[in-house]
């Protein structure tokens, strides 16, 4: 069968996040951003990366304990 794209449009954030160590001080924005994911996917975010280097990374969750 045939697919069609589901295109959504969320608000963005102007700060930069890639200092963030904690999720609670993600703005809320992102933290939106992420539930919209974990929502259409079904899927619970355990790791959000919040830039290009490996330490950029906020751990949700323990990942071995999921």
């Amino acid at each position: 069968g045939r697919v069609a794209p589901v295109y959504e449009e969320m608000a963005g954030w102007q700060s930069e996040i890639n200092e963030i160590t904690a999720h609670e001080d993600l703005p809320a924005e992102a933290k939106d951003y992420i539930k919209r994911i974990e929502d259409f996917t079904g899927v619970e975010a355990v790791i959000v990366s919040v830039g290009p280097d490996r330490d950029e990374t906020l751990l949700l969750k323990n990942p071995f304990e999921v």
